[in-house]
């Protein structure tokens, strides 16, 4: 299915913010784009309901990750087909001019039902309930953001669900896998350091992680309210919490994460109505030679644009412009943005967010000039 109609076109002129100067750095160009319109559901599950987001590309192949995930049993309106149900799941996108189709893995459960097969499974010490726990990604990269590269690094959040209407989700760590994929086999994680933060740390990575052509420094991103951090760690020492810098301001990176420093904290207006971050993706675009961050509010429905003017990692960065509204207040939520399925070059680049409800996924093209 190709994009069948234009919902946003424009040419944005952003400002700074969090009082950075007005200036931009030479060779930085102001991120201009059109907006196109995916519509409908992921195909060959057709009965499946899962939500959420998130993924890049591995061994040339795009990945894409989802949530909790559950097969709802026809013949009994309300509940799941036994063991149908798995706290989170994938796809492959092999076709990303069609993201709408996507290949599955699953186990059938007999009666003509399959469940897709979990991309990050339980460990030993984990309840493996999907009543009590959540074990949600993801985050992920590889090398010089390299689609063709054979692994990557991935990141998924576990945590306990509330116990009350009104309580929160009480997030307790999260993991730091090894990543790969065939098209025959599947997808192959490895949890290499488990946990990787604990709370009340900051969930370093849970956000995003990155990598850029120039350096071999995987960037691992989180939030705080309306506030994104970095950390960055050599590739090949991402085991080791011991060689891990966190930006801490006036560029000036140190070697303990209680000195971080926000790259930038978003102006009201931008954010969700509590004031957060709600998902997205921070990414180097080759395209416009700086760092673009794309990211969705869940109460607005929408997906923000930003860029740092510097061309480095810590900004400054320019006044966010809404550039896609997924509805006008329907709930939509888990917005995620794919720079790198459609080439390294991440001149395009692919949105994806949840129907209220988690039974659909729908999607959304952005082309940058």
């Amino acid at each position: 299915m190709r994009p069948s109609s234009v919902f946003n076109i424009a040419s944005a002129s952003l400002v700074l913010f969090r009082g950075a100067s007005a200036l931009v750095a030479r060779g930085i160009r102001t991120p201009t784009y059109t907006v196109s319109s995916y519509i409908g559901s992921a195909t060959d599950y057709p009965d499946l309901t899962r939500d959420g987001g998130g993924g890049a590309s591995v061994n040339g192949i795009n990945v894409m990750f989802f949530c909790d995930t559950s097969l709802p049993d026809p013949s009994d309106p309300g509940n799941i087909v036994p063991g149908g149900w798995a706290t989170n799941s994938y796809t492959f996108i092999e076709n990303p001019e069609d993201p709408l189709q996507q290949t599955n893995f699953g186990t059938a459960l007999g009666d003509g039902y399959t469940i897709p097969d979990m991309a990050v499974n339980w460990t030993a010490v984990e309840y493996g309930n999907w009543s009590k726990e959540m074990l949600w990604g993801a985050s992920m990269a590889t090398l010089h953001n390299d689609p063709a590269a054979t692994w990557g690094y991935l990141i998924f959040q576990e945590g306990l669900r509330p116990t009350c209407e009104t309580c929160p989700y009480v997030w307790q760590y999260n993991t730091l896998l090894n990543v790969t994929a065939t098209l025959d086999g599947g997808l192959v994680t490895d949890r290499i350091v488990d946990p990787l933060f604990t709370s009340p740390e900051l969930f370093w990575g849970s956000f995003a992680l990155a990598g850029e052509p120039s350096t071999d420094y995987l960037y691992l991103f989180g939030t705080e309210g309306a506030s994104l951090y970095v950390a960055r760690v050599d590739w090949d020492s991402a085991t080791d919490l011991n060689s891990y810098e966190y930006y801490s301001g006036s560029n000036n990176w140190l070697g303990t994460p209680s000195s971080k420093s926000p790259i930038f904290t978003l102006p009201p207006l931008t954010v969700s109505v509590d004031g957060s971050i709600a998902s997205g993706n921070i990414f180097w675009s080759p395209t416009y030679s700086t760092w673009l961050s794309i990211y969705m509010t869940n109460d607005q429905n929408d997906f923000w644009l930003t860029y740092s003017t510097s061309g480095t990692v810590q900004g400054p960065y320019a006044y966010p412009v809404q550039i896609f509204q997924t509805c006008a207040g329907c709930g939509n939520y888990a917005g995620n943005a794919y720079p790198f399925w459609l080439g390294s070059d991440a001149s395009q680049a692919i949105l994806s967010w949840s129907v209220n409800g988690g039974a659909e996924t729908q999607m959304a093209l952005v082309t940058f000039s």
